[in-house]
This record gives C-alpha cells, sequence and structure tokens, in this order.
C-alpha cells in the first residue's frame, strides 16, 4: 500500500483526499475551511451563516478572508 491509498474495509484500496490548500492567496473557499477544520461542508457552512466563521458573501459564493480566518482561530472570535 502506497502512501496515497488507505485501506478500504471490502478488501480494496481507496484514495485519500491529498488536496492541498494554497495559504498565500487572500481567500479559502469553503470547502478549504471547512478541511482546514476538519468540518463536513454544511456544518462549515451553518457556522459561516451564524456567524462564528468570518467571512464574505460575494454573489452566491461564500468566500472567507484568510486574515480574518487565522486571526479568528487564533483569538477565537471574528476580527473587523
Amino acid at each position: 500500500m502506497t502512501t496515497d491509498q488507505a485501506h478500504d474495509p471490502s478488501g480494496g484500496t481507496a484514495a485519500r483526499s491529498t488536496a492541498v490548500i494554497d495559504t498565500a492567496r487572500l481567500t479559502y473557499t469553503v470547502d478549504e475551511v471547512a478541511r482546514l477544520l476538519s468540518l463536513s461542508r454544511g456544518v462549515t457552512y451553518q457556522h459561516i451563516r451564524d456567524g462564528h466563521i468570518p467571512a464574505e458573501r460575494i454573489g452566491r459564493r461564500w468566500l472567507v478572508p484568510r486574515k480574518r480566518f487565522h486571526a479568528w482561530l487564533d483569538g477565537g472570535q471574528e476580527v473587523a
């Protein structure tokens, strides 16, 4: 078994998600934030809608400003 594969209880192997998140960008997507926090996509959207995770709605998309997200993580609160 290689490092890119995980054991599948059915007897085979399943590929692991090895997506790399570019932390130099100005914003994160909801999916990236979900991966960073080890949350499901739905729970992450709920926290964003409730205002717990700092995010901005741009059209139909939610974007999470990188600096505000990391400040929130470091301090446990949203930074304006």
